[in-house]
């Protein structure tokens, strides 16, 4: 009697082609969601840069105003009010240094107090952005070294406006810009004269904090971020340009 034939296994190897279109689709609607996911990084690593060079220009054009007060007080017909022009651009300076580390660690934007959203003065804003970024809250002044391979960066040494003469500076802007109490006039009242020539080292400080800096954005760990001019000294324009992080070393991004 003939026995009932066996029906032969497919080949191991051999895979359903219904199970293949599926898992096809599956892998094709992955690579669109990481595609939108990569979209939506790059859009909001964009606007997070727009903002900050945004502010950083303002600075610029703040500082140049500073400087044409000094160079002609007489144009405002007095110098006291002269002498407080430029200190009200130290202020905002130094506001727009605050709010541009701000707008690039977005964990502090959002932990941000009430209290500082009414009334947000610089000195707390930059304290909240250091609260939860201690390492880059604060733009850090460096050179760019050419060499034969790779460039590399050397942080700046001399006088700029360092994160404790922040302080010092709205401090004193602070108190140059408000109209003193008449029976609590300050304790250490400096000259309109003694003002000026401070001013005149305060621009210094600024423009060497900020004509080249990095910094950092907190998401990115292996990323640096470059804010120079690529404008002249007359008509500076700053840019952002990102190096990928190497020891000591920039490689262009």
């Amino acid at each position: 009697m003939d026995q009932p034939r066996k029906e032969m296994a497919a080949p191991s190897g051999r895979r359903n082609p219904a199970d293949l279109a599926g898992r096809l689709d599956d892998l094709e609607q992955t690579v669109e969601e990481l595609r939108e996911s990569v979209a939506m990084l790059t859009a909001d690593l964009d606007d997070r840069l727009r903002m900050y060079r945004e502010r950083m220009q303002e600075t610029v054009y703040r500082t140049q105003v500073a400087i044409a007060i000094l160079d002609d007080p007489g144009r405002l017909l007095f110098e006291w009010p002269a002498v407080e022009s430029v200190y009200l651009q130290f202020r905002k300076i130094l506001e727009l240094i605050a709010t541009a580390s701000l707008s690039v660690n977005e964990s502090a934007g959002r932990s941000i107090t009430a209290r500082l959203q009414k009334k947000p003065h610089a000195e707390d804003i930059l304290k909240e952005v250091e609260r939860v970024n201690p390492d880059f809250f604060y733009p850090k002044p460096t050179r760019l070294v050419k060499n034969d391979p790779v460039d590399r960066w050397e942080d700046f040494t001399g006088d700029y406006l360092t994160r404790e003469k922040f302080t010092s500076l709205y401090a004193l802007a602070s108190s140059v810009v408000h109209t003193p109490h008449p029976f609590r006039p300050p304790k250490q009242a400096r000259t309109n004269a003694q003002l000026r020539k401070e001013a005149e080292q305060w621009c210094e400080r600024i423009i060497r904090l900020l004509t080249h800096h990095h910094f950092e954005l907190m998401g990115y760990p292996g990323l640096r971020f470059v804010c120079h001019n690529t404008g002249t000294p007359a008509e500076p324009v700053l840019r952002t340009t990102i190096f990928r992080k190497a020891g000591n070393m920039a490689e262009g991004a």
